[in-house]
């Protein structure tokens, strides 16, 4: 994993770099397909009392009152100011737990989510603390979003947070952009999902992603995570 003086130079400048082009060709092509087409999505929202998650392939079971109160129920969060709507597949956690995991995922998450990696962000950061990353995949469906957060969390010490694109032919217009956003909570930097190029910004850094509004063959894929800082283990 190479870096570039100018790569580093302008995260440190500006708090987030887009490395393009970061994985090899065929080996980008096979997460997409992977992720595409064989990866048990749970879909998760913002309930009442906590997150909520069940398998994707539910909603085609659902009746129409039992979808009307998820929609409801994400609204009433978004109302209160705080709400996220998309689909998720925790790769490390499934490869942990030895639970089945599509073989071509699984070897292509040890080429590139290992020793290696945590050290490419440290150099990148210039964080000798990190010791460790997690990660997971995520889907954004049409309306999917996650409202305005900064990515830190109790007892955890992420220091940055990183997203691989795998979105195809992805259009600003489809929505589903990463926000960067300033103190007063407007936009400064729109990033549109582009394959094969990863996003690395630091934490905390207030941002979203903007509501998917696209119904078409393209899908709003990625695997994202966080370097994390003396860590003893994560999932």
């Amino acid at each position: 994993m190479h870096l570039s003086q100018s790569q580093i130079n302008e995260y440190r400048h500006n708090g987030w770099v887009i490395i393009e082009d970061f994985l090899d060709s065929k080996l980008a092509e096979n997460l997409y397909q992977t992720l595409a087409n064989e990866v048990p999505w749970e879909i998760t929202y913002l309930g009442r009392l906590g997150p909520v998650k069940f398998p994707l392939s539910q909603m085609e079971t659902l009746t129409k009152r039992q979808l009307n109160i998820i929609e409801q129920t994400i609204a009433q969060g978004s109302e209160k100011g705080f709400q996220f709507h998309y689909c998720n597949y925790n790769i490390q956690k499934a490869i942990k737990s030895k639970e089945e995991v599509p073989s071509s995922l699984k070897r292509s998450c040890e080429l590139i989510f290992n020793d290696s990696f945590t050290l490419f962000l440290a150099q990148l950061s210039g964080e000798s603390s990190i010791n460790d990353h997690n990660f997971l995949a995520s889907y954004y469906p049409d309306s999917g979003f996650l409202m305005d957060h900064n990515d830190e969390l109790k007892d955890v010490n992420r220091k940055l947070a990183f997203v691989l694109q795998l979105s195809r032919n992805w259009k600003s217009e489809f929505g589903g952009n990463l926000e960067i956003l300033d103190d007063s909570g407007f936009v400064k930097e729109k990033l549109v999902p582009k394959f094969n190029s990863l996003v690395v910004f630091k934490v905390p850094l207030n941002h979203r992603v903007s509501k998917v509004i696209h119904k078409g063959p393209e899908k709003r894929l990625a695997i994202h995570g966080w370097g994390l800082e003396n860590s003893v283990g994560s999932c």
